[in-house]
């Protein structure tokens, strides 16, 4: 499946294939998204789906690839690998009846699930809080603005 689809999965149907549904998300899957978070990127996601007690499904996912974001120190695009292993509960009933805020619920009479905006907090919340260049491979220009040179340490001393 590629990222170009919208990642709508009949729940019932994959969990009676008990397959693994394998995508590939690229730079069109981010962009496709509203956020601004991530620019990019090349992740591979093994779903699989499988039905519980009580019209729940149980989908776990698997993520590995790497992505794009903006380097909170320069600004430029900087390269994250992600890796990521996670449950999502689906629950097949009427969401106003729902108290639990870890489930997502399918719409009435309808037996799709839109995985996108899961699977984007999957691998966003994998990613590192500071986002940051290896030391010295940050945009020379921009740093200038925020880290003292040199000269400037020595003029304060």
């Amino acid at each position: 499946m590629s990222s170009e689809n919208l990642l709508n999965i009949n729940l019932a149907q994959a969990a009676s294939a008990g397959e693994r549904i394998e995508i590939e998300l690229s730079d069109r899957f981010f962009a496709d998204l509203e956020q601004e978070e991530i620019s990019g990127g090349e992740v591979h996601a093994d779903i699989l789906v499988k039905a519980s007690a009580g019209s729940v499904f149980q989908i776990q996912i698997q993520v590995h690839g790497r992505v794009t974001v903006a380097c909170d120190r320069c600004l430029d695009p900087l390269v994250l690998p992600v890796e990521a292993e996670e449950t999502v509960k689906v629950k097949d009933a009427d969401p106003d009846e729902g108290d639990d805020v870890e489930m997502y619920y399918l719409e009435a009479n309808c037996p799709y699930f839109e995985l996108s905006w899961p699977l984007y907090e999957i691998i966003e919340t994998a990613l590192p809080l500071q986002r940051v260049h290896p030391e010295n491979e940050c945009n020379p220009d921009m740093t200038s603005y925020i880290l003292p040179s040199e000269q400037d340490e020595e003029e304060g001393a």
